[in-house]
């Protein structure tokens, strides 16, 4: 199913009432309601000096490597990490196919799954979901996924759905119901040819039932990623190798679901919209960002940035000379990378990180669509989980060491 398009300017503008002190709610949106969509458009954010949330500096909790190299607290390829119900941590450590559940305090409590291909083993772990005492793994290498409870049973598993057109559906977030959010892989047109240059193949995106056995309905299409492909030929024209990666700057359109809404955005514009998980339009948030212009200079300092992380392999530094030597398609810097809801329905919209040095930066918006404000976090971190008044994050310090971290949220 194709979606019907939002409505590209609202046609009746209301001006927002302030909230009394409600730093959450003010007189800085204009709100409309365009067939059956809600249209909230921020110029500013409505914080002000010392009234908005902040991110406390030092983490309540950080678990890494141990002064007598305790290999349960190796975290190797963090894929995802989730607090329980019960105030214990779970941890999906793809490098060495486990789950590790670790208590509030952060000891390790236990070790979940192992490598390998049977009941309750994992070759690549991919994904991380949690709904009560059960945990979901996303295994792409086999196709399936795989339920473990908090005390260390496997469950069962379920295999990745498929259909006749797009070929096998990749789960990803799980809703409250049961089901899940599918997306269908790369596609390229219908005689199977794969083209070079920079593209962006739409990615199709499907609702799954909860066991994974029924038909998967079509809910969505986004533009998907930008790429950049390069495909090697031999003799006859025949396709001997074929490299695809992300272009400098190149844009996105990133896709999350919670609860029952499907969030997501194309970031070459300041917006994100809301549908419910039926797929109709639900809302349409739209702020003032500045555009950031995309030139030679800019493209120079992320350069040099990618052939500082290099260092001096010389097969890095080539394919960074290869991927930099492909003008940039993006006229101006992609406005965000990703999108989260917390528990209470707030929206964290990551702004695009230009160099992986920078700061992290989130504009946060209310449930309702008023743009708050931005928050920060010091650069290596990745959000795994936004909580009420917690992020769960991974980061790596200056030895590219991972560490999963806890952070307190201060409203």
């Amino acid at each position: 199913m194709r979606l019907p398009p939002f409505p590209a300017a609202p046609l009746l503008l209301l001006l927002a009432a302030a909230c009394g002190g409600d730093a959450s709610s003010g007189a800085l949106a204009t709100r409309a309601d365009s067939a059956g969509v809600q249209i909230v458009t921020s110029a500013e954010p409505s914080w002000r000096s010392g009234d908005g949330w902040r991110i406390e500096p030092t983490p309540t909790l950080d678990i890494g490597p141990t002064v007598d190299d305790d290999p349960n607290y190796d975290l190797f390829q963090v894929r995802g990490a989730r607090l329980l119900p019960g105030g214990d941590l779970v941890v999906l450590v793809a490098g060495h196919r486990q789950l590790r559940i670790f208590d509030s305090q952060g000891a390790w409590v236990r070790t979940i799954g192992r490598d390998g291909d049977g009941p309750g083993e994992l070759r690549s772990a991919g994904g991380l979901q949690v709904a009560g005492d059960t945990i979901f793994v996303a295994d792409n290498q086999l196709s399936r996924i795989t339920a473990f409870s908090t005390t260390g049973e496997a469950l069962t598993s379920w295999p990745y759905p498929t259909t006749e057109a797009n070929g096998r559906l990749f789960p990803g977030d799980r809703m409250a119901d049961g089901s899940w959010l599918g997306w269908a892989g790369l596609r390229f047109d219908a005689s199977g040819s794969i083209p070079g240059g920079t593209t962006r193949n739409p990615v199709l995106y499907f609702r799954i039932p909860a066991d994974l056995a029924q038909a998967p309905e079509s809910i969505l299409t986004t533009p998907g990623t930008e790429q950049s492909i390069k495909v090697s030929n031999g003799e006859g024209g025949a396709i001997t190798g074929i490299s695809v990666w992300t272009p400098p700057l190149g844009r996105g359109a990133p896709v999350t679901a919670v609860t029952g809404r499907l969030i997501w955005g194309d970031n070459t514009f300041p917006e994100v919209r809301v549908h419910g998980m039926d797929g109709a339009p639900q809302m349409l948030l739209r702020w003032g960002a500045p555009a950031i212009p995309v030139d030679a200079a800019l493209i120079e300092r992320i350069k040099a940035a990618a052939l500082l992380r290099a260092g001096e392999d010389p097969r890095a530094r080539e394919r960074v000379e290869s991927q930099y030597s492909i003008p940039s398609p993006a006229p101006e810097v992609p406005y965000f990378s990703a999108i989260n809801l917390d528990v209470e329905g707030n929206f964290w919209v990551r702004e695009y990180q230009v160099i992986p040095s920078d700061s992290v930066r989130f504009q946060v918006f209310h449930a309702d669509g008023q743009w708050l404000g931005s928050l920060a976090l010091a650069a290596r971190h990745t959000v795994q989980q936004f909580a009420s008044d917690r992020l769960v994050t991974t980061w790596q310090d200056a030895d590219d060491i991972e560490h999963v971290r806890v952070y307190r949220i201060v409203k």
